[in-house]
This record gives structure tokens, C-alpha cells and sequence, in this order.
């Protein structure tokens, strides 16, 4: 089983540019960069206010890839931090790509996946969900999810953001015993 969550993949992530900078994000091209470039954020990624640059997915892959899990855990929060910017094209953009990237990267993409949202996942500025009707981005990430669901577990999903089923393997091997739940707190 693999697990991977909280990638906080940005596409605006520029190598060289400043690691420490007065804004919640860093490691942009706005954010300017360092006169010497070995100060500035890495090729991979940088320990600092900074999301992951795309080469990081490319590697994840695979490793994934190279690891054959039976199963594999998508837990959510694909976007960046830079909530300012959160809209719902916004985050199905980001989900988008990520989907298309595993399609398209991932040696068996059909494999049994278990996925959830990330607080970072809804179309509301600053994630203000409002628990009184089904979230926006429900039906968008229904409609990708689908495939990997088992019926209850769509409507479940589709309704309240939430499900459980039993685990199932890449091989179609049904783990009776073994409930998956899936559950964004």
C-alpha cells in the first residue's frame, strides 16, 4: 500500500527564487531571487514556506511505480497554499492535472485507489464550507473518483464528502474483513 497526501503541488513554483520572503508563499518567481542562486529554493522542492515543484509528482510516480502497491491512498490537498486564489475552476484545475498526471504516469492506474478531499480541496475561499448542503466540488470529484467507488460509496461520497467500503486489492481480491473509511475531519 502506498499513501500520498498534502502534495501542495504548485505550477508557479520557480527554482532559485527566494526561500524566505514577507508572504504566506514563497518560492515563486514573484517573490524575486536570491543573487546567489545556491540560496535560493531547490529543483525539488525547499524547506520553507514553499509548495513542491512539479518535478516532485514526476519522481512520486516513480517510485510508485517501481513499488507495485496492491493499493494506493489519495488523501487529498492537491493545491497550493495560496488560498487568496481558491475558486472552484481553481481547485478542479489542480485536481485535474494531478488526475491526468497518475493517468498518464502511473503504470497501473486502475489499480484499487482509495481517495478522499483535503482541507485544501474545496472551492470556498479559506475552505469556509458551509455543512448544510452537499460542497461544490462533490460532484467534480464524484465524477472522478467514480471508477474506484463501489455504488454505496459513490452516493455516500457524492452526498456527503465521506465513505467506507470494503478494501479491495489491484487483483480484484475482496478483503472482507477490512472496511476502508474515508473521512476528512
Amino acid at each position: 500500500m502506498v499513501q500520498f497526501a498534502d502534495l501542495h503541488l504548485d505550477l508557479e513554483y520557480a527554482p532559485g527564487s527566494k526561500t524566505k520572503c514577507n508572504r504566506i508563499m514563497c518560492c515563486r518567481k514573484e517573490t524575486g531571487y536570491e543573487k546567489d542562486p545556491s540560496k535560493g529554493a531547490g529543483p525539488l522542492g525547499e524547506l520553507a514556506a514553499c509548495d513542491i515543484p512539479e518535478e516532485v509528482i514526476y519522481l512520486m510516480a516513480d517510485k510508485i511505480n517501481e513499488l507495485n502497491p496492491d493499493v494506493l491512498v489519495w488523501t487529498g490537498d492537491i493545491a497550493p497554499h495560496d488560498q487568496w486564489n481558491y475558486t472552484e475552476e481553481y481547485i478542479e484545475f489542480y485536481n485535474n492535472y494531478l488526475f491526468d498526471f497518475m493517468r498518464g504516469y502511473l503504470s497501473e492506474f486502475d489499480l484499487a485507489t482509495y481517495v478522499l478531499e483535503g482541507n485544501h480541496d474545496f472551492g470556498e475561499v479559506m475552505n469556509t464550507q458551509d455543512f448544510s448542503k452537499t460542497d461544490p466540488i462533490f460532484p467534480f470529484l464524484h465524477n472522478h473518483w467514480k471508477r474506484w467507488l463501489t455504488e454505496e460509496a459513490q452516493v455516500t461520497f457524492a452526498e456527503n464528502g465521506f465513505y467506507h467500503q470494503v478494501l479491495k486489492t489491484k487483483t480484484g481480491k475482496v478483503i472482507e474483513n477490512v472496511e476502508v473509511i474515508m473521512l476528512n475531519t
